[in-house]
């Protein structure tokens, strides 16, 4: 079972570091295997392409995958062992240069920590001209205490990393009661309010006690690079397993990625089919529920799109603007109930709906 690089290495933090380089060892053995069976099945995959042969290519989705995380874990083990020998020896000495979130400050400072766990493009707290400030980290650099690139007694520590704020003792509250619904609403309040880096942290903690909504909403973070660093096949990962267990958001988003070719190769066929079960899924849901599914305009959107292309070959300008138009309502509401991502596609929806008004009133006249 593949779990998040970061809730993998949660678990190994008290391991001694001999049991952290046995560990490494296995992983590596396990790329090694993964390779290997790529490398055998994508001749295999070859020599059918070639006698037309239709042969199903599963197995090696599966094994990049797991290629693609187990290298996770091998560099969060590096991570997780650099910090203990640093430790160990306390000569080594961490400098950050980090970007302040001020207008018209354009230069990275530097800033001495003593968690390892930081990376670029995290966010943290600093003391800027006296006054705590929010900041982007822009490089991480280690050095010994003769080679660093500015005074040490000059130069500060960070107050913290911003997912610091996490309050621990709510979360191990929350966990007790398995409130997974209150841990996903903290996580979505503060994705809408682009605190990105906190949405994750509490999405992977209602992951681990079973969420699927949250599997979901973590492929989101890595499709669109929130809070975490954009990668493709890390979301897809978590939007096909969300899609196994019913997720309606999940299964369009695969979509999306068949459709656009995000690190998959581009297939429309195969998108249109996720288009179809994703509408067919809502429209049942709706029938289902008092309450319409949040995704049911993103979908309407993409089949109104799909008629209006000949997406599978046939064009349907009529159902298309009928979907259009389903979308364009449903968006609407969402943006009144205060969804902050709605309004781009709002205004193509809307010129969609112009467009295919107009083709109708040429064709009619």
């Amino acid at each position: 079972m593949i779990i998040d690089p970061k809730v993998f290495i949660k678990s190994l933090e008290k391991y001694p570091l001999e049991k952290l380089y046995k560990e490494k060892e296995n992983l590596l053995s396990e790329i090694e295997k993964c390779e290997n069976r790529l490398d055998s099945n994508k001749e295999n995959l070859a020599k059918a392409i070639v006698s037309s042969e239709t042969i199903d290519n599963e197995e090696i989705i599966d094994d990049e995958t797991y290629c693609k995380f187990y290298k996770e874990y091998v560099k969060e083990i590096d991570t997780l062992i650099n910090t203990k020998k640093n430790q160990a020896n306390g000569e080594i000495y961490c400098y950050l240069k980090v970007l302040v979130d001020l207008p018209e400050i354009y230069q990275a400072y530097y800033y001495l920590t003593d968690d390892y766990s930081i990376e670029e493009d995290d966010k943290v707290v600093v003391d800027f001209n006296g006054k705590e400030t929010e900041g982007t980290v822009v490089e991480v650099d280690y050095y010994k205490k003769d080679e660093v690139p500015f005074p040490i007694e000059r130069t500060k520590y960070i107050k913290k990393k911003i997912q610091d704020e996490l309050d621990l003792v709510e979360i191990e509250e929350m966990i007790n009661k398995s409130d997974v619904g209150q841990i996903l609403y903290i996580a979505a309040t503060s994705y809408e309010k682009g605190e990105y880096t906190k949405a994750v942290e509490y999405y992977r903690i209602a992951m681990a006690l079973g969420s699927i909504d949250a599997i979901c909403s973590l492929g989101y973070c890595f499709f669109y690079g929130r809070g975490v660093k954009k990668d493709y096949t890390i979301a897809r990962y978590y939007f096909s397993i969300a899609k196994k267990y019913g997720s309606i958001n999940a299964t369009y988003k695969l979509g999306d990625m068949y459709m656009h070719g995000f690190g998959v190769k581009e297939d429309e066929g195969i998108a249109l089919g996720l288009y179809i079960k994703a509408y067919e899924d809502a429209l049942r849901e709706r029938k289902e529920s008092i309450s319409d599914p949040f995704s049911y305009p993103d979908i309407c959107f993409r089949m109104g799109y799909c008629y209006y292309e000949g997406i599978g070959g046939y064009i349907n300008k009529n159902k298309a603007l009928e979907l259009f138009l389903e979308a364009e309502k449903y968006f609407k509401i969402r943006i009144a109930e205060g969804d902050n991502f709605s309004s781009d596609i709002l205004e193509i929806t809307e010129d969609y709906i112009t467009q295919i008004k107009e083709e109708l009133n040429k064709k009619e006249n």
